[in-house]
């Protein structure tokens, strides 16, 4: 169990959306991160009696799109890990990793979700990132190609 995976799925699909769609700017996690934090001092500062956990909470349940508008873009990526592990075939001794995923692209302006796709991928002799950096590229290049080349 790793429990950054969606983490680091976010960040393995941004460094894809920045190599396939480079007239695409993407806020890094790090500035997304800086905001986060600039949330919960300030729930801090005006909740002085919410616990380390329903502070955590609270900026859990923070809306994407409220954010996204906060931030000032068009677009907001929001996403789902449903399955991410990797298993061992104790009599053939083959190994395989197996990620699912679900990604939406969300207008700001108007909240809809634009696009939306949800991908399993088992890929044999693979590691989890491994197998979430194809899964990431397949996503991209199905984005890409409703989105743009319509």
């Amino acid at each position: 169990y790793n429990p950054y995976v969606g983490e680091t799925f976010a960040d393995v699909l941004a460094d894809e959306i920045n190599k396939r769609c480079p007239f695409i700017d993407v806020y890094s996690r790090m500035d997304i991160k800086y905001y986060l934090l600039s949330k919960r001092e300030i729930l801090k500062r005006h909740f002085p009696e919410l616990k380390e956990a329903e502070l955590t909470k609270t900026i859990n349940e923070l809306d994407p799109v409220d954010i996204g508008r906060e931030l000032g873009v068009d677009k907001v990526i929001s996403g789902v890990i449903y399955d991410c592990h990797t298993s061992h075939h104790r009599t053939f001794h083959w190994w395989s990793s197996v990620v699912e995923a679900e990604v939406k692209l969300i207008d700001v302006d108007s909240g809809k979700v634009e696009w939306q796709n949800r991908m399993r991928l088992r890929k044999k002799f693979l590691s989890w990132l491994g197998t979430a950096e194809v899964l990431a590229s397949k996503m991209v290049k199905a984005m890409e190609k409703e989105l743009f080349y319509r």
